[in-house]
This record gives structure tokens, C-alpha cells and sequence, in this order.
């Protein structure tokens, strides 16, 4: 029996009953969580055991039976933090956030106290398992400071094209274009490092509201520090009147698809954790 066909009944009997469920779980605090299949795509849904946190949020562990692999629940929501938690007969959007150091500890040894099987778990793998905390979404501020990153990002995705098609329009490096080319990379490199300028200022109330993220973060500001670099990059091809137009234009397309996989991976890591912070907390004192 495969791990899909072993859920499908206890998923159909949990929205059948209200969610309670008998046979194994019966008794057990449960759950269902569905992710995005890293792969497929598809929408996956899981009955985890849970427990709440300190202000009440659920908290599952992927224990995976003590396998030396993380479950597949937990890596399709590392790709995509966006999830659908059920709990009795109410449904909501969350985001899974993974808790650290003594944060994830003391959550693992609650669970532990409180079930013998996850300390059984454990002794099966050296692995550490992943303790992930469920924030719900707040709809009434859903994508309120996620849609404004988003759209910053729109704008300098329109200013990067706008410097591509004055780099493919011409074949020589006239004054004009070159003066084009510095008009439009000026635009954008300076809307580029205002942006990231302000993310730098939300990073730590973000990190305040939230210490677990701090790796997250930690990766986003090394890929900002790439980033000036390549922004450095397109000043000087702009600025270059000897180059032949082919090559910049090329030179300039290959950074633009470099710069727009980073805009893409904010969107992913920061879109679904934005979203569940509250925007007052982010004026507050750092």
C-alpha cells in the first residue's frame, strides 16, 4: 500500500466525521494539511498528528515514522511555504514556517512528553526532524505587503525590459543610444537598490516577529550583495561605447534572467511569509 492510498481513507473519513477519525489516529489531535507537490503541482493532503504553540497555532513535526528521509509533505511546502490546514470542521490558509534551534526543541520535547511515539521516533534516525509552526492567514489582510513587493517587482521587471529593447534597437553604439542605454539603466539600477535599500529596513522587524526566518533572510541579503554586483555590471555596459551592440545586447539579457530568477525566488521565500505579518508591527522599531 502506498503512503497516498494509506491516506485517502482517513482523509475521506476525517471530512466525513467532522474531523475525527477511529482506527490508528483515534484519539490523536489530527489534522489535515495539504501542500503543493514540488513536481506535480498538485494539490497533496496529509493527516499529521499536531499540537498547539504557545499562542495557539498548530504545530506538526515530520517525523516520518522515524524514516532518515524527510517526508514529502515537508519538502513540498520548503518549496512552497502556502498551505490549507483543516482542523475539525474549519478550513483556513496558512504558512508553514520552520521553527530553529531552541525554539524547535522545545516544541519536539512538548511533543514528546505527550506522545511516546514520537520519542520512539526519533531513535530509529540521527536525523533531526523539522518542526514546522502553521500561521494562519489573516484574510482580511491577505497580500496586503506580499501584493506591494510583488508589484515593486513588476515595475522593475518593465524597466529591465525597457533597457533590453534600447540595447536590441540599433547597430552601432551611437551617442544617442548609449545615452539612451545609461537613461534606462540609471532607472532601473537605482529603483533596484531603493528596493532592496527598504527591504533591508524590514528584514529585521520581520526577524523580530519571526526568528526562524532568519536563515531565509540571511540567503536573501547574500543574493543582494550578488545582485549589486550585477547592477555594477549593467552600469558598465551601458556606459561602454566600444562594445559591439550584439554583445551587450546579450551580455544584458543574460543579467536580466539572472536578476529576474532573484526577484522570482523573493517572491516565493518572502510573498507567503509577508503575508501573514501584520503591517503595523513592520512601522514599529526595528
Amino acid at each position: 500500500m502506498t503512503y497516498t492510498e494509506f491516506n485517502r481513507p482517513v482523509v475521506e473519513e476525517f471530512r466525513g466525521n467532522g474531523g475525527k477519525v477511529g482506527g490508528y489516529f483515534a484519539g490523536t489531535p489530527l489534522l489535515l494539511l495539504t501542500t503543493t507537490g514540488s513536481r506535480s503541482g498538485e494539490p497533496r493532503t496529509t493527516p499529521l498528528a499536531y499540537q498547539e504553540d504557545d499562542h495557539g497555532r498548530p504545530v506538526v513535526f515530520a517525523t516520518n515514522a522515524g524514516s532518515d528521509d524527510d517526508p514529502l509533505w515537508f519538502r513540498n511546502l520548503v518549496e512552497d511555504p502556502r498551505v490549507t490546514v483543516e482542523i475539525g470542521t474549519s478550513t483556513y490558509a496558512a504558512t508553514a514556517i520552520p521553527a530553529h534551534g531552541d525554539e524547535r526543541d522545545r516544541l519536539f520535547a512538548r511533543m514528546v512528553e505527550s506522545s511516546e511515539a514520537f520519542g520512539e521516533y526519533q531513535k530509529r534516525t540521527t536525523r533531526t526532524f523539522p518542526v514546522v509552526v502553521l500561521y494562519e492567514v489573516d484574510p482580511e489582510r491577505e497580500n496586503a505587503i506580499g501584493a506591494q513587493l510583488a508589484l515593486v517587482h513588476e515595475d522593475l521587471r518593465t524597466a529591465l525590459g525597457d533597457l533590453l529593447e534600447v540595447a536590441a534597437f540599433g547597430t552601432a553604439p551611437t551617442p544617442r543610444l548609449l545615452e539612451q542605454l545609461r537613461t534606462h539603466c540609471l532607472t532601473f539600477c537605482g529603483d533596484l537598490e531603493s528596493h532592496h535599500g527598504k527591504e533591508e529596513g524590514v528584514f529585521p522587524r520581520i526577524e523580530r516577529l519571526y526568528p526562524s526566518l532568519t536563515p531565509t533572510l540571511d540567503e536573501l541579503r547574500r543574493q543582494h550583495v550578488v545582485l549589486a554586483e550585477k547592477r555594477a555590471e549593467l552600469e558598465a555596459l551601458c556606459a561602454r561605447a566600444d562594445l559591439d551592440p550584439e554583445e551587450r545586447r546579450e551580455e544584458i539579457e543574460r543579467l536580466s534572467i539572472e536578476i529576474d530568477a532573484h526577484f522570482a525566488d523573493e517572491e516565493r521565500r518572502l510573498i507567503p511569509v509577508l503575508d501573514v505579518v501584520d503591517p503595523a508591527a513592520l512601522r514599529g522599531p526595528a
